[in-house]
C-alpha cells in the first residue's frame, strides 16, 4: 500500500513521517496522544497514548472515545473486529 493509499475500511494508516500529535490537528486533544491513522479522509482519526499505558483512542473534533487498551488489542480489533473500531 502507498502512504496515500486506504484500505478496506476507508483506513490510512500514516507512515511514521506523519505520525504527530493530536494536538497538532484537534484543539482540546490530549497532549500524550499521538495521531497514526484516520478514517475517510478525516472523519475522525487513531491516536495512541504515548509511554507505558499505549492506549488507542478514536479521536475528532470535540470528542475522544478509547478502542483498546494496548496498540497489540488494537491491531487484534483491526483484523477480526474492524466494525469495532467505528
Amino acid at each position: 500500500m502507498r502512504d496515500d493509499e486506504m484500505e478496506r475500511e476507508l483506513l490510512r494508516f500514516w507512515p511514521l513521517s506523519e505520525v504527530s500529535p493530536a494536538s497538532e490537528h484537534l484543539a482540546g486533544a490530549a497532549r500524550d496522544l499521538f495521531v497514526f491513522a484516520d478514517w475517510s479522509l478525516w472523519g475522525h482519526a487513531y491516536a495512541f497514548r504515548a509511554g507505558a499505558v499505549g492506549d488507542v483512542w478514536r479521536v475528532d473534533d470535540g470528542t475522544a472515545a478509547p478502542v483498546s487498551v494496548d496498540f497489540r488489542e488494537f491491531w487484534d480489533v483491526y483484523l477480526h473486529e474492524p466494525a469495532r473500531l467505528f
